[in-house]
């Protein structure tokens, strides 16, 4: 996590945009859920 925030400061990326990033690591699950949670759902 250390290094994906190093690289979010060092590109001066904003949290609105970083809000949309998807980690690496997250399980299906997890990934299936914050897409539907995106689209309401």
């Amino acid at each position: 996590m250390r290094h994906a925030a190093a690289i979010a400061i060092a590109g001066k990326i904003t949290l609105d945009e970083l809000w949309h990033a998807t980690p690496a690591f997250p399980t299906m699950s997890e990934f299936w859920l914050g897409l539907l949670e995106a689209y309401g759902l």
